[in-house]
């Protein structure tokens, strides 16, 4: 779901299903095989950032939501008090994070790596029936 062909109509793309939409900006912006789509770290990297700005977008309409009710309707949200248990789980869980990264690395690595052997034996192929 998360791997480089992300920038085509793949199997990737698909099965985001209905939220694949958010996918399209991300499909106009880099050309397919491109170093920023299929490079190493850096593709994981932008694609990472590009699926936090959604998720960003949506949080901040919840915030926005919900301050909104606050306003209106006069229910009180302890903020700081959701914070710190925030900051705890982020702290106790940083080896899985990092291990969630270098499994999304690793897997676009594979991508990248198969594409340029198929793109090579196809080249070599046509060369030697040529």
């Amino acid at each position: 779901m998360f791997g480089p062909d992300l920038d085509i109509y793949s199997v990737q793309y698909q099965r985001w299903g209905g939220l694949k939409v958010i996918w399209l900006p991300y499909r106009r912006m880099f050309r397919h095989r491109s170093c920023l789509s299929h490079g190493l770290i850096i593709g994981t990297l932008l694609r990472l950032v590009y699926l936090g700005v959604w998720l960003g977008m949506v949080i901040l309409g919840m915030i926005l939501t919900i301050w909104v009710l606050d306003q209106g309707w006069g229910i009180s949200l302890d903020w700081q008090g959701q914070l710190q248990p925030l900051q705890q789980q982020v702290s106790l869980y940083q080896q899985e994070g990092l291990a969630l990264l270098l499994g999304l690395e690793l897997g676009a690595i594979s991508h990248t790596l198969s594409d340029g052997l198929g793109s090579f034996l196809k080249s070599t192929r046509k060369r030697w029936r040529n």
